[in-house]
């Protein structure tokens, strides 16, 4: 990849979109670093060093629109979550601009949730909140070894993970009532794929799950509560 004159030779290059102070934000990871431009990719800024810490590389980035939220992790344990906003960190209150969340390796941004993921374990992360065991999505054990990919749809949020050769789809309903912790349901099963078919990501448009795998991109309806049917 490249950012205007440099090239991005790290691995893990993420990207993200955001809008503020009437702008339009390209971010990219670049191991360690947060490469951004603010005029559409036209020029590029000086990198956003080290958002997560030294030493943290970046694992995921995820936009909610204004905010993007950098995961970043050393290896060894050492995890955080951290906001930016207009190319700088959003500020310094821990558990509201930045989490610690040790071995994180995920973010995702879903109908307006703030989720990070830790091999099997999916959680969100809330405003005010130290992440905790409460706010973990509930699976049966066994089923998930890593997170893909979480999105937002108009009926709920959808979860793709990976145990072995087997990937599953999760459907996460929101709780109207409030009775469960963060207003989410526990997760259920909305599909699986083949044996030896994997997830890579998946996305929603027009009415249409979309489902990048190990072998090419299906295309799922969603049915009844949350339950996909893919072709």
């Amino acid at each position: 990849a490249k950012v205007s004159d440099s090239d991005i030779t790290s691995a893990n290059q993420y990207m993200a979109t955001a809008y503020s102070d009437s702008k339009t934000y390209i971010y990219v990871a670049d191991g360690d670093d947060l490469e951004f431009s603010d005029d559409i990719a036209a020029s590029w800024e000086t990198p956003l060093a080290d958002p997560c810490g030294s030493g943290l590389t970046i694992q995921g980035l995820a936009s909610d629109g204004k905010n993007v939220y950098v995961a970043g992790d050393n290896g060894s344990g050492s995890g955080v979550v951290q906001s930016v906003t207009s190319g700088a960190k959003t500020g310094t209150t821990q558990n509201t601009h930045w989490w610690d969340l040790d071995g994180v390796d995920g973010v995702w941004v879903a109908n307006g949730y703030l989720f990070a993921s830790v091999g099997s374990r999916l959680t969100e992360l809330s405003s005010g909140s130290a992440p905790s065991a409460s706010s973990d999505i509930s699976i049966k054990s066994n089923q998930v070894s890593e997170w893909n990919s979480v999105i937002g749809t108009p009926v709920g949020i959808f979860a793709a993970g990976t145990q072995g050769d087997k990937s599953r789809i999760y459907y996460i309903g929101i709780n109207d009532s409030g009775s469960e912790a963060g207003g989410l349901s526990p997760a259920v099963i909305a599909a699986e794929l083949p044996d030896g078919e994997t997830v890579n990501v998946i996305s929603y448009y027009g009415s249409l799950v979309c489902i990048g795998t190990s072998r090419g991109i299906r295309l799922a309806t969603i049915n009844g509560q949350g339950y996909l049917s893919y072709g």
